[in-house]
C-alpha cells in the first residue's frame, strides 16, 4: 500500500488523504484524532467490484461495523464532496474488499482484497 497524507497549505487545516492501493488491511486513523470528513474520491482499477468501507474508528477489522459504504463497479469511479461534512468522534479508518457485506456478527464474510488491479482512494478530511 502506498499511503500519502497532504496538507494543502498553512492556510488551510483540511488534509488530503491519498491511498493507491486499498485493500482488506485497513487504513488505521489517517485524519489523527476526531475529525470531518468532506470528500471521497474512489477509483476502481481492479477487475472486481470493489466495496470501500469507513470506520469511526482508530483502528479497523472485519469485525468493525462500518458508518458508511460504497459499492464501485469494475473501471468505475465514485466521486463524493460533502458540503456539511460528516463527522466522525474517534478517527477516520477505511477499508476495501470485494463484497459488500460488513457485518460484524460474521467477520469471517466481508471478503478479500480486490484483484486485478489497484484500488485508490482519496479522502478530503479536516
Amino acid at each position: 500500500m502506498a499511503a500519502t497524507v497532504t496538507s494543502l497549505d498553512e492556510r488551510f487545516t483540511d488534509v488530503v488523504y491519498r491511498q493507491t492501493a486499498s485493500g482488506t488491511t485497513a487504513d488505521v486513523n489517517v485524519s489523527g484524532s476526531s475529525g470531518t470528513l468532506y470528500a471521497i474520491d474512489i477509483n476502481n482499477a481492479s477487475s472486481e467490484v470493489a466495496c470501500l468501507k469507513f470506520y469511526d474508528a482508530k483502528t479497523a477489522s472485519n469485525a468493525t461495523a462500518a458508518f458508511l459504504a460504497f459499492t464501485v463497479p469494475v473501471g468505475g469511479r465514485r466521486q463524493m464532496f460533502i458540503t456539511d461534512g460528516i463527522a466522525f468522534a474517534n478517527g477516520l479508518s477505511f477499508r476495501c474488499t470485494d463484497q459488500d457485506v460488513n457485518d460484524a456478527a460474521s467477520p469471517g464474510s466481508d471478503g478479500a482484497t480486490c484483484s486485478g488491479g489497484d484500488v485508490g482512494v482519496f479522502v478530503v478530511v479536516k
